[in-house]
């Protein structure tokens, strides 16, 4: 649509024979145009597989977290010896309190 509201139809066989007149349609932008097409797909490539792999890493870290089981000594866990080193834990006041009488 131009500016002042009236409707172009431009077909696709044209819209190609302007990129063609543009971007050249010799042997060297059809085989440069092909070597970027190459080197994007490659890049792509490479991205896919480190995608690949860093999703690997993670599955098998995951995996060996569930199998050696449940953290120990975790702060906030209820067995009172994390908080026992925690200033600012019930814990950490008591045996402070009881120590001092």
């Amino acid at each position: 649509t131009l500016p002042d509201g009236t409707a172009v139809e431009i077909t696709t066989a044209s819209r190609c024979d302007v990129a063609e007149a543009y971007f050249g349609n010799d042997e060297y932008n059809v085989n440069e145009r092909e070597r970027v097409l190459d080197e994007t797909m490659a890049t792509l490539e490479e991205y896919e597989n480190e995608i690949e792999e860093f999703v690997a890493e993670k599955e098998n870290e995951e995996e060996n977290e569930a199998q050696s089981g449940p953290m120990v000594g975790i702060v906030g866990s209820g067995n009172g010896s994390a908080a026992a080193g925690d200033p600012y834990s019930n814990t950490s006041y008591r045996g402070e309190k009881s120590s001092r009488a």
